[in-house]
């Protein structure tokens, strides 16, 4: 499951920066993850996944006019991660839009995002 999540953020990633919170909607109303300690776990997964595969960086969006960027926040990849989904704990409740942290695909990100393009549908044109 945690593979179809990580596919749909990137198939996303090739359009625009994407927001913790959308990551967490498509875990939860895409695939069905209920909330709670599986919910955190996907995200996780995939952030790490992605993030540790090179195919990302999440961090801070950056307001320097067009086109948005991402400040990628210091740390490796479980530090990373840790303090996403630690801020998302200290919520106490779903991200909303803005909250926490973004994710931009790298070079390699999109390279990988537009091969499994070809591969087949994603979730939002195969559930939307």
């Amino acid at each position: 499951m945690t593979a179809r999540l990580e596919r749909e953020i990137l198939s996303r990633g090739l359009d625009d920066i994407i927001q913790l919170a959308e990551i967490v909607s498509v875990a939860r109303f895409n695939l069905g993850i209920p909330e709670g300690p599986d919910l955190f776990a996907a995200v996780a997964y995939c952030l790490r996944a992605l993030v540790g595969e090179g195919l990302a960086v999440v961090g801070d969006l950056h307001d320097s006019g067009s086109p948005l960027a991402i400040g990628p926040w210091p740390g490796d990849v479980d530090t990373v991660v840790e303090r996403a989904i630690l801020e998302w704990k200290e919520l106490g409740r779903a991200p909303n839009l803005g909250e926490i942290c973004w994710l931009e695909l790298t070079e390699l990100g999109r390279e990988a995002a537009r091969a499994a393009a070809l591969c087949g549908p994603h979730l939002r044109s195969a559930g939307e």
